[in-house]
């Protein structure tokens, strides 16, 4: 199977945003847009993208004990980071001082959400410590989900079941952000948060994955000046709606554009495969 390198350079883009997202304010006194929502949702949607492309017709235990080992497996390559910098979060808030907000019981409760990657689950707790975790939480309950996904999906006979199940999750995906984003609606306030909840981002996960069924089919043929310039508007408009946009569309809106955006940077040749070659 041909890998898709090329779009390691979503990746990259992906990184890019999240890093402004927290350092732009080196730069500039205001955003030009949200840059760590639109990041995050690259990274859920581009790994729902790839585990289809990569897993879709593969032979999958989906046991719960075949999937607890499956996310072990992927844990073990980020955990021991993950406990250093939690361990030097820890260290750095004991040598200066610092009193723990929420007290004794708090501190102890978020020390033991933390540990076990689960601080998305309580919404108190999602920026707690190494604040970016909050990310790690969520990914690793994906791919608790992942060999379940793969078998739910290779057991269908497709056609427009894979066009029904992407509409379907993104009509889910509309209602949630319209009632959490726009309404405010909140189902367990004070626990439940939206942004950082691993339910809630499988979705973005999902709908990936989804849109690669949908989209596997459709073969562009053409010479690369044409891919290139494919490449690039799509690019330009991405940008562009994340400018215009940023505060008037839900984050479903900006999920489909990341889809074009991953579509079209998965062509072969174009833009796409210099920029992968000039990061690697």
């Amino acid at each position: 199977m041909q890998k898709l390198n090329s779009l390691q350079g979503l990746r990259f883009l992906g990184f890019l945003l999240i890093f402004l997202n927290h350092a732009g304010w080196l730069l500039w006194s205001e955003k030009y847009f949200d840059f760590g929502a639109r990041g995050v949702e690259i990274f859920f949607v581009l790994s729902g993208y790839l585990v289809a492309y990569n897993y879709r017709n593969a032979e999958f235990a989906y046991d719960l004990k075949s999937s607890f080992l499956y996310m072990l497996s992927k844990a073990k390559k980020f955990y021991f980071l993950h406990l250093l910098t939690f361990l030097i979060v820890l260290f750095h808030m004991e040598r200066h001082g610092f009193k723990y907000p929420s007290g004794l019981s708090g501190f102890i409760r978020d020390v033991f959400l933390n540990i076990t990657l689960l601080k998305s689950w309580y919404d108190p707790a999602k920026f707690t410590f190494n604040g970016v975790t909050w990310f790690l939480s969520c990914i690793l309950f994906i791919y608790l989900c992942v060999p379940f996904v793969i078998h739910f999906f290779r057991c269908k006979k497709w056609g427009g079941t894979a066009v029904f199940s992407f509409l379907i999750l993104l009509l889910l995906k509309m209602a949630f952000d319209t009632f959490g984003y726009k309404m405010g609606m909140n189902p367990w306030p004070g626990v439940f948060g939206w942004y950082c909840n691993p339910a809630y981002r499988l979705f973005d996960f999902l709908l990936g994955y989804t849109g690669f069924l949908v989209l596997e089919k459709t073969s562009l043929k053409m010479p690369f000046w044409k891919i290139s310039i494919i490449q690039c508007a799509t690019l330009t408009f991405y940008f562009a709606a994340c400018r215009l946009f940023d505060k008037q569309w839900i984050p479903a809106s900006f999920i489909l554009l990341t889809l074009v955006l991953i579509f079209s940077f998965a062509l072969p040749g174009g833009v796409s495969r210099v920029l992968c070659k000039s990061i690697q």
